[in-house]
């Protein structure tokens, strides 16, 4: 086999007691000059007879016309591989070229391409973190054309009288080769269904019809979609009467009535990138290619549970301590566990959802808040940063945060220590980029923060103990997320209650005159309340 899918050959013995074997290829029988991109060395009168060879793996093709191995070396240039004997091009023949060849049946060969195929669409599932026999969804589809303007980078190895050419809306090869690449990017990560319309006829279309009949599959070219491939179909496969399909109106009618359909499944990583691949390499005389379109679509388990990120069938705090890793960056989640971590559906995974799992697990609540995060208003908390000591003055009740913390040029982030306020709840943090780490604190049982200012966090920091903060989220027991800024006390301290035309109390409800150190509660004449930090 030369590739994945093989060359189809008919073999003959010439000379039994010589060990002599005369192949000869798939085509109608005339030569057609292009032996170096045939997958056979010669044609039609041109025939060549052999000499087998045992070796380890297979066997080796000597032409016994001129004594040279028969051999698949890559066209410089070129995105397929040549297979030459008495054809030899260039200065690509050595002897180290010699290329170990095996022999299969039809049948052998079809179930060798069924086994590769299911072990690809076996590995997309897992990769995608999706069980094979799970029941799936797929989303509708979006469709790559091959018209006119069809933006595919094309390769074009054998030209043949303006061929390649679109026609409305698909490309034909007639007798030409060559392949077209495009690349779908910002897709979210996952499993994914991708479907090509195409088909390839060998030769004229009574020579396809018998070729078909004899068992052997003489298609070649191929979709390939991040790696997986699978065939495009033959011809004779949804032929209607006579030679029809057998121009590209014809041909686009039975693309648009759902014929010569053929899919693969595959992964898209992190990258969020899909790599297509649609390509032509054989040429044969009378032989037609044509494509009407490449879609694709994005396959998710249907009975995926919101917060079973282990995927046991039921949620636990467990799930909500597996939420973690994914919230610091230290581990990637497969689709189906990021469909399950992110029960707030903000398209993130935050401590907000480590806290709605917890009460998912504890049926404290079932139905997980919606909601991105900053959706909730937080102006009258505060985040108070006084050196390597992260503080917080709050009217809300809190259970859990995570912050990212930017060290100064030179400085060395060696852990974060509980404060009384948060001695209830485990601490983890992870560098994030450089320079910078993210810290979250949460409680798998979503205790609350104790009272409502002081110190949560004192930052162990070695060198300049200055640090900015940012993406900080909170979070409360519903698991609504809130975008906390850090308090800036300039221009606040002093200014007196008539300034500001309001009400000024500290946090215990004593009446005060003015702004003073500390938490300030102030009561403007319209009613509205806010609360203003001062240092």
């Amino acid at each position: 086999m030369v590739d994945d899918y093989g060359v189809a050959v008919n073999v003959a013995v010439s000379d039994l007691t010589a060990g002599k074997y005369t192949l000869s290829s798939f085509d109608n029988g005339a030569n057609y000059g292009f032996d170096a991109w045939m997958y056979a060395d010669a044609s039609g009168n041109n025939v060549r007879a052999y000499n087998i060879n045992k070796v380890e793996g297979g066997v080796t093709l000597t032409n016994t016309g001129n004594n040279m191995l028969v051999y698949v070396y890559t066209n410089e240039g070129g995105d397929k591989y040549r297979v030459a004997g008495n054809a030899i091009k260039g200065d690509n023949y050595t002897d180290d070229a010699q290329t170990v060849w095996q022999f299969v049946t039809p049948a052998e060969r079809d179930r060798m391409v069924a086994s590769r195929e299911a072990a690809a669409k076996s590995a997309a599932y897992e990769a995608a973190g999706i069980n094979e026999t799970a029941e799936v969804a797929v989303a509708e589809p979006t469709t790559l054309s091959f018209g006119n303007n069809h933006g595919w980078t094309v390769n074009v190895v054998t030209a043949q009288g303006g061929q390649p050419a679109n026609a409305g809306t698909v490309t034909e090869m007639w007798q030409a080769t060559g392949s077209f690449a495009k690349t779908v990017s910002d897709l979210p990560a996952g499993l994914y269904k991708v479907t090509i319309q195409a088909f390839y006829r060998n030769g004229n279309a009574d020579e396809d019809q018998a070729r078909v009949a004899t068992g052997y599959n003489t298609v070649l070219t191929y979709l390939e979609a991040n790696g997986n491939k699978v065939q495009v179909k033959s011809w004779t496969s949804d032929k209607g009467e006579g030679s029809d399909p057998n121009n590209p109106s014809q041909a686009q009618a039975k693309f648009e009535a759902g014929k010569y359909l053929s899919e693969v499944y595959t992964c898209v990583g992190a990258d969020g990138k899909l790599n297509l691949t649609v390509n032509n390499p054989a040429h044969i005389v009378n032989g037609w290619f044509i494509v009407g379109n490449v879609k694709y679509a994005k396959v998710e388990e249907n009975n995926v549970i919101a917060g079973d990120v282990s995927g046991d069938g039921e949620v636990t705090t467990n799930d909500a301590v597996a939420v973690i890793p994914f919230v610091l960056e230290q581990a990637e989640p497969t689709p189906a566990q990021f469909k399950a971590a992110d029960v707030n559906k903000s398209n993130t995974i935050t401590i907000s959802d480590a806290v709605g799992i917890v009460n998912i697990a504890l049926n404290w609540n079932s139905e997980p808040v919606d909601g991105a995060r900053g959706m909730v208003d937080a102006s009258n908390d505060y985040i108070v940063v006084n050196g390597s000591e992260v503080g917080l003055m709050n009217t809300t009740t809190f259970v859990g945060f995570q912050m990212d913390v930017t060290l100064s040029e030179g400085a060395q982030f060696n852990g974060a220590q509980l404060t009384a306020r948060t001695m209830g709840h485990q601490v983890a943090w992870n560098r994030v980029a450089d320079r910078t780490y993210r810290v979250v604190v949460f409680s798998a049982a979503n205790e609350a923060i104790a009272s409502n200012e002081g110190a949560l966090l004192q930052l162990n920091i070695s060198g300049n103990q200055q640090v900015s903060l940012g993406k900080i989220e909170f979070t409360d027991a519903s698991a609504r997320a809130y975008a906390l800024g850090v308090a800036d006390p300039t221009g606040i301290r002093g200014i007196t209650a008539d300034q500001l035309d309001a009400q000024i109390y500290t946090v215990g409800g004593v009446r005060s005159d003015k702004v003073r150190k500390g938490m300030n509660v102030i009561r403007q004449n319209n009613g509205k309340v806010t609360k203003r930090f001062v240092k």
